[in-house]
């Protein structure tokens, strides 16, 4: 027998009852759909949040007011933002889990507690994320010490013969 992923974890899931689940890493080809999957739920929290009061008219009647998504973000309740995130992480919760459990394991939402939810975020994050970008930063860093940076060759402008 092979040995074991290090990178293999379990954690304990359930509201009434707790029962242990393996979270495996994703795959190089099942991280970067995740990425996508997270990237497009986030766009798509942006657009709802940037759109919130956009029906609004400015007092001059000149269309939409233009604000900017900060001042929009204040006017919204921690509802309305709790609102836009729930449904973007219940659109693609399931299709995550089914990419870092066996499907014995299968996880649902009706058995997760909110501190469960944040922790298998946080091993999915840990596990395939964060050790990743500190690499690849560490990485370019010791690039650029080994290749040095291109010069820019200024352009010589043509001198022009006085008449």
């Amino acid at each position: 027998m092979g040995k074991l992923n290090p990178q293999i974890t379990t954690t304990e899931i359930g509201v009434r009852s707790l029962r242990e689940v393996t979270i495996f890493p994703l795959s190089l080809a099942d991280q970067t759909k995740t990425a996508r999957i997270l990237a497009k739920a986030f766009q798509e929290v942006m657009e709802k949040l940037s759109s919130f009061g956009e029906d609004e008219e400015s007092p001059e009647g000149e269309g939409p007011k233009e604000e900017s998504l900060s001042s929009m973000a204040k006017q919204l309740s921690d509802i309305d933002v709790m609102e836009f995130v729930a449904s973007a992480i219940q659109e693609n919760l399931d299709v995550i889990l089914k990419l870092v459990v066996d499907k014995e394991d299968a996880i649902s939402m009706e058995e997760l507690t909110n501190d469960q939810f944040y922790k298998l975020v946080e091993i999915i994050y840990e596990v395939n994320y964060e050790t990743t970008s500190k690499n690849f930063v560490a990485l370019v860093k010791r690039v650029r010490g080994v290749v040095p940076p291109e010069k820019k060759e200024k352009k010589k402008v043509p001198h022009l013969k006085k008449s």
